[in-house]
């Protein structure tokens, strides 16, 4: 019960692994791929992101020249959110 119950109190997991932190790239069109928290729903910039079963999703970013900001959302059954942002550039 107690495992379970931490799902209510605390905010879903999220681990970006594409693209890196404070990218710096040539790439007009990036990797996106992660994995969060089983059942929730991702966002990039508020386009929803297909997930699998596990959590895992992947996709693509359309990046501009210049700074691109990239925020990643992850909502859970129960309305908590947590959001993360990563920054690329584009030469």
């Amino acid at each position: 019960f107690l495992y379970e119950f931490r799902y209510v109190l605390g905010e879903p997991y999220l681990t970006i692994s594409s693209p890196a932190e404070d990218l710096t790239t040539e790439l007009n069109v990036l990797p996106i791929s992660g994995i969060a928290e089983e059942g929730a729903d991702v966002f990039l910039n508020g386009r929803a992101l297909p997930t699998s079963d596990e959590g895992e999703f992947r996709d693509s970013a359309l990046l501009l020249k210049g700074l691109n900001e990239l925020e990643f959302e992850v909502k859970n059954r129960f309305g908590k959110i947590h959001k993360e942002v990563r920054y690329v550039i584009v030469k």
